[in-house]
């Protein structure tokens, strides 16, 4: 095969647990990690996938190339030649387990019987035109609901059900194309992805997760195979995505803008992918140039250590000041607070207000503190007057029937007792009291 254009890429892989690296399979050089500097823990397989020492549990970042626009041969044409069975080469892409899928093995059995004499048995790209072509004329359906299946899934599917989803019509397939002879594998991967508009980032989810199958050609080498294609073409053509969840959001979203719900997950997606490049991105070198930024010409761990040390002490003090702080407020109820705040006023202009006092005891107490409280000319003791009122409805609020409550709240007439207690006379008292 010609070598065609190569592009490089670079790819931020979520930690989903995947044992290989899910790149572009016509990749050919070793991807790298930018963000690290130890030998990266993946290898090329023969095959052309890249394999992991362990599952991937954190995300990174990846640089990597592949190889497009190589030239599309149709197989059918190139030469073919029949595979040995006894091959030990195509053992693994030939087996069948012992007394599994009986019906549909017996199925391959009588077609290949049947089939014309223009046919040749031994070239399988004909074969796989004709397993399309069954696909097609019989009544299969595309669905991720198929139901639980029988103990034999691929018989209950491929004769019964005909109903299902990627990794159905390629299990199916694959059993069909070994029973006739022709080695093949399940490929599982990521179909088509989404540009985000607002970046140009392709993203691809695990919605765009697919399965086909692949089988030997020996003019051509493994050639795909995508029997979704045949009873979905929508699913391979435009890489449509299957059908996220959608939450009470979502849905709100939907019903007042179809077009919201994709501008706010593009948006989503423009925030999250500028992160992950940031996160992913802070280097030793960019913490170095972050530090030097800071004052740091030159890193002093001893120094560094205890700066973090004192910086750890005063966040944790403040934290824990704050705290105290929430829990002593929110430990008294809003009649409480209210009845310290109008204390705390009244002892500013001087007057004695006892705690233990109601609003009522305390109107009583404060009338006989008021100077010249005997001479109802005097326009303090008209102010003392209307807060007598307000500290009545006060009483009235808190001890009356809900039917006899006054219709302000006891948020309002609070705030009106304490702009009325700032109206009140100052009031001196000597050593020995009033």
């Amino acid at each position: 095969t010609t070598a065609g254009r190569t592009v490089r890429y670079e790819m931020t892989l979520e930690p989903l647990g995947l044992g290989v690296l899910p790149l572009l399979e016509t990749a050919r050089t070793r991807p790298s990690r930018p963000d690290a500097e130890a030998d990266q823990p993946w290898w090329r397989h023969p095959e052309g996938h890249w394999p992991t020492q362990r599952p991937l549990t954190e995300r990174i970042r990846l640089h990597a190339s592949a190889t497009l626009d190589t030239p599309q041969h149709d197989p059918r044409t190139a030469p073919a030649a029949a595979v040995a069975p006894d091959d030990p080469r195509w053992a693994a892409y030939l087996a069948l387990p012992a007394g599994e899928h009986p019906r549909t093995v017996a199925w391959a059995d009588a077609q290949r019987a049947d089939f014309p004499a223009s046919v040749d048995p031994t070239n399988p790209a004909l074969l796989a035109q004709r397993l399309l072509d069954h696909i097609r004329q019989q009544p299969y359906v595309y669905t991720l609901a198929p139901g639980r299946l029988s103990d034999h899934p691929v018989d209950r599917f491929w004769l019964d059900q005909r109903a299902g989803f990627c990794e159905h019509y390629a299990s199916a397939v694959t059993v069909v194309l070994r029973r006739w002879g022709i080695p093949a594998r399940i490929v599982t991967g990521y179909l088509g992805g989404e540009v985000n508009p607002l970046n140009g980032v392709l993203e691809v989810r695990q919605r765009d997760a697919h399965a086909w199958v692949e089988y030997w050609h020996s003019g051509r080498g493994w050639v795909r195979l995508d029997p979704t294609g045949a009873v979905a073409p929508e699913r391979i053509r435009r890489g449509e995505r299957l059908p996220a969840p959608s939450g009470v959001v979502a849905q709100t979203l939907v019903r007042l803008d179809p077009l919201l719900l994709e501008q706010v997950r593009a948006a989503w997606g423009v925030a999250e992918h500028q992160w992950n490049q940031w996160v992913l991105g802070y280097t030793p070198h960019r913490q170095q140039d972050l530090l030097a930024a800071l004052g740091w010409a030159a890193i002093d761990l001893s120094h560094l250590g205890r700066w973090l040390a004192v910086a750890m002490v005063l966040l944790g003090g403040s934290a824990a000041m704050w705290w105290g702080w929430r829990q002593r407020r929110a430990g008294r109820e809003p009649w409480l607070r209210g009845h310290d705040r109008l204390r705390r006023v009244l002892q500013r202009k001087g007057y004695d207000a006892p705690a233990h006092l109601s609003v009522l005891g305390l109107r009583d107490h404060l009338r006989a503190q008021l100077p010249d409280r005997h001479d109802p000319t005097r326009s303090d003791i008209a102010a003392f007057a209307t807060f007598s009122e307000t500290l009545t409805l006060l009483s009235q609020w808190r001890y009356a029937p809900p039917t006899q409550r006054p219709a302000a709240s006891a948020a309002v007439l609070w705030r009106v007792a304490l702009q009325r207690a700032r109206q009140l006379p100052t009031v001196r008292r000597s050593a020995s009291g009033l």
